[in-house]
């Protein structure tokens, strides 16, 4: 999950419940529209990984962004 500074989930829930085993790819937009979020260059983001109780676990996280609308 990816929060702001407020707290609000700017992935709107996409990044939940992935898959524990397998790769995956998820599209971040709006529900039901081609948008994609806004992310103001002000904003303070947190990522936050959970549910991981493996000392082993290892996890890689590629977030491409762009800048501008």
């Amino acid at each position: 999950m990816i929060t702001d500074q407020t707290g609000h989930d700017v992935l709107e829930g996409v990044g939940l419940n992935r898959s524990a085993t397998q790769s995956q790819h998820a599209p971040i937009v709006y529900a039901g529209t081609e948008i994609h979020p806004v992310i103001d260059e002000t904003d303070s983001l947190t990522f936050a990984v959970g549910d991981n109780l493996a000392p082993s676990a290892e996890i890689q996280v590629v977030i491409y962004f762009a800048l501008g609308a």
